[in-house]
């Protein structure tokens, strides 16, 4: 159980205050030990490189034990190694995850939790209060945009512990900042807030850890039509992110099962769930690990998003997600409705033409 938190003034600079917001995100990737420490070192001599990628341009040589600063989340390059974007002497560019250390100067001098100081943020969306530091944990309330909420110790995995609107829980840390935005979002007519009345007890999860998305093509649109008895996609549905960091957006797995076949033409790969069911994703690059046969957990990342150049990209980052009855040998095309629903949330389909298209979710 956490501490009651004191509500004294921070003695943390706003520069602090961002930097530990953008090196929370960080706390689980590989070498990182302390999501507090904002400057990290590395122990050997390592080449910085213009864009993420052992075949990038080489901008600048560290000397071994040179200190950095990590200026942004992790990205992916081609073959789905972990690169992060860093500021050594001066010069901007990415290092390997794993060559970064954690600042053991800043672990030791970081204050106990007998005398953590709270400090106020803000939301600067929507976002989900959960009772744990994680997407599957149970969600306490919706806190409104320009909220103030107060953090009270530690970051997990990116998820800030936090009070607010009265409660204590954990907060994505993507969604806090120093300040209160500018100005509140427009209106949220488009966004599926999925009221009590449509949840269901579905078995398909977000394959998204977080973020806001948007629909970007809807049903019975475009591509999205019933070509053939096999190739039926007239209930698919294209997401993207809003904030436009789409491409190399980590994929969780919607749903356990096996893996019928992958296809890195077009970025893709049918999830078969074994209750007649069947789920395709594409344009994705997938984790070379998984391949036809394969057995994935719902969950487990199983790739990332392409961009330009990459497996399966079409003319803008996005992920196409189908689903399929596969009873009788077909490949049906069925409506994220009832038991199909996404995490919950209904997406019906009327026979429109570009159904749902513009709807957003918030996933914090």
């Amino acid at each position: 159980m956490r501490h009651t938190p004191r509500r004294v003034a921070t003695t943390m600079s706003r520069r602090s205050i961002v930097a530990l917001l953008a090196t929370a995100a960080f706390a689980g990737t590989a070498g990182l030990r302390s999501a507090r420490a904002a400057t990290l070192t590395y122990d050997s001599t390592i080449l910085v490189r213009e864009v993420p990628g052992y075949g990038a341009n080489v901008v600048y040589e560290a000397a071994p034990g040179s200190w950095v600063e990590i200026i942004g989340p992790e990205e992916w390059d081609s073959e789905g190694l972990g690169w992060l974007p860093v500021t050594v002497d001066g010069v901007s560019g990415y290092v390997p995850t794993e060559t970064v250390l954690a600042d053991p100067v800043a672990e030791e001098t970081a204050p106990a939790e007998s005398g953590w100081e709270s400090y106020a943020l803000y939301t600067l969306d929507a976002v989900n209060l959960r009772s744990e530091p994680h997407t599957e944990s149970e969600i306490l309330a919706v806190v409104d945009p320009a909220n103030e909420v107060w953090v009270d110790g530690d970051p997990i995995d990116g998820y800030f512990p936090v009070t607010a609107v009265g409660l204590a829980g954990w907060i994505d840390g993507s969604y806090l900042g120093a300040e209160p935005p500018a100005a509140l979002p427009a209106s949220e007519s488009g966004t599926n807030a999925a009221p009590e009345a449509n949840r269901r007890n579905s078995f398909i999860a977000w394959p998204f850890a977080g973020g806001t998305w948007q629909v970007i093509q809807g049903y019975n649109n475009g591509t999205h039509q019933n070509r053939s008895e096999f190739a039926q996609y007239q209930h698919s549905l294209d997401w993207a992110r809003v904030d436009g960091e789409t491409a190399g957006t980590r994929i969780h797995a919607p749903v356990s099962g096996t893996v019928d076949w992958t296809d890195p033409a077009s970025g893709g790969l049918l999830i078969v769930v074994g209750n007649g069911y069947g789920i395709a994703m594409f344009h994705m690059t997938l984790d070379r690990s998984i391949s036809s046969g394969s057995w994935i957990d719902q969950g487990q990342v199983i790739g990332y998003l392409s961009g330009p150049g990459e497996e399966g990209y079409m003319s803008t980052p996005h992920l196409d997600l189908t689903c399929w009855d596969l009873t009788g040998g077909g490949h049906r095309s069925m409506p994220f409705v009832g038991e199909t629903a996404i995490g919950g949330m209904d997406f019906p389909s009327t026979g429109a033409a570009n159904e749902h298209m513009d709807e957003t979710v918030s996933l914090g």
